[in-house]
């Protein structure tokens, strides 16, 4: 069928985009957080700019769609009434259009025959050959190599953290653990062996504790838990193989300055990893007297860093930072209490609706 050529020829397109904005080096700033999303901002529309040749036509809007609509109604208005400069409405603006597109690209997909399984698929391959990759592109960076333009160079002077081409640490550390549910998923898909699984599995945990990010130490024990439950899943695994990989894990952590040593590298200990950042806990209070002096409309999108100058002196002394670290004090800082609470219970209600019903009705991979 030409719809199912088209659809399948999209697919591939998207992956291939999507794959290329977690693997290049090359990164783009015409702001200050944008880094690989152009390419993914052209995988959108190059997707939306096909829906007109599928056999179902019919465009479809997800309710899921309107907390993005929401977001740039509210971002123009902070505009208009002066609480946002122009710099820092292009942006944010761009994005939520896009992940609009985004929402209505894949759950117009989703309706085409085979599409949630396809598009599961196609993601969770994406996702783990990005981690797999970026794997290697940090042991090439903890060896000392200069493989650049194809992996950023990073020098081994102090403690390393190497975060492959994707330009942070913690930005590394989550791809891996959507790295480690793509193979659950395609374990799920019976697309590979549990010994297959295992493998890969231990690749990316491995990376994992090199990045050295905190959030695994959150993620992994949570997702460990729900995997060896049958609610999640129809393929529930064992659990003696998972927590044995968890702890082989945390392990890993405990003693990777000492492998850094083997190998030539410095690693910031468990206990410096466990002290440092306090500073964040400053943020986070600076945020919430943000949201307490400026309950209704918040301070203006982007708005965190400025403020906190203006209130600094009112706090223990921390770094200039331009957000909180923290999602939900930061939307409570910027957007005021009342559009934060129903952006965040709008979030709440879609994935018990869609994560939580739907599985415990059909137990099947949710699109």
């Amino acid at each position: 069928m030409p719809s199912q050529r088209i659809f399948n020829f999209s697919l591939i397109i998207f992956a291939l985009l999507y794959l290329g904005a977690n693997l290049h080096s090359q990164h783009i700033h015409p702001f200050r957080t944008y880094y690989h999303e152009f390419l993914l901002v052209i995988a959108v529309f190059l997707g939306v700019g096909g829906l007109g040749f599928l056999s179902k036509r019919v465009v479809v809007f997800p309710k899921i769609a309107y907390l993005p609509l929401a977001l740039i109604v509210v971002l123009l208005g902070q505009w208009q009434n002066g609480l946002v400069p122009s710099q820092n409405v292009y942006y944010p603006l761009m994005i939520f259009c896009t992940t609009l597109l985004a929402m209505v690209l894949g759950a117009t997909w989703a309706v085409q025959v085979a599409g949630v399984e396809k598009i599961c698929l196609m993601l969770a391959a994406v996702q783990l050959l990005a981690g797999l990759l970026s794997v290697l592109m940090q042991c090439t960076q903890i060896l000392g190599l200069n493989l650049y333009p194809v992996v950023m160079y990073l020098a081994r002077e102090g403690a390393m953290r190497p975060f492959a081409n994707v330009a942070q640490p913690n930005q590394l550390a989550l791809l891996l653990c959507f790295a480690l549910a793509s193979v659950w998923c395609l374990f799920q898909a019976r697309r590979l062996r549990s010994g297959a699984a295992i493998a890969l599995a231990v690749v990316l945990l491995w990376g994992l504790a090199l990045t050295q990010s905190r959030i695994a130490w959150i993620i992994l024990p949570v997702f460990a838990v729900l995997v060896c439950t049958p609610f999640l899943g129809q393929r529930p695994l064992s659990r003696w193989p998972v927590f044995l990989l968890l702890g082989a894990f945390a392990g890993v952590v405990l003693i990777l300055p000492e492998i850094g040593q083997l190998l030539g590298f410095a690693s910031a200990s468990f206990g410096e990893r466990m002290g440092g950042r306090s500073e964040r806990m400053v943020l986070m209070q600076q945020a919430w007297a943000m949201a307490k002096q400026h309950p209704w409309f918040g301070v203006g999108w982007f708005g965190f860093g400025a403020e906190q100058v203006n209130i600094a002196s009112q706090f223990r002394s921390t770094t200039y930072a331009e957000h909180s670290h923290n999602l939900v004090l930061n939307l409570m800082a910027e957007l005021g209490l009342p559009i934060a609470l129903l952006l965040l219970g709008g979030l709440v209600y879609w994935f018990y609706q869609t994560c939580w019903a739907k599985q415990a009705a059909q137990n099947n991979a949710v699109g």
